[in-house]
């Protein structure tokens, strides 16, 4: 995943933003999504979303 941002970071907040409006039940806020992507060990990734926080 890591890479993946570097190659092409819009992509991947693109790709954060379907997954996260797909959990719909119950909807999930971004603060939930990143605690459950840090719990699942995607550390790095997680500090890198958390920086488009406003736009996920």
């Amino acid at each position: 995943m890591e890479n993946l941002l570097d190659l092409d970071a819009a992509a991947v907040v693109s790709a954060a933003q379907r997954q996260r409006a797909q959990l719909k039940h119950p909807p999930i806020d971004v603060d939930r999504y990143l605690e459950i992507l840090l719990r699942q060990g995607l550390v790095q990734t997680t500090k890198v979303l958390a920086t488009y926080r406003t736009i996920l």
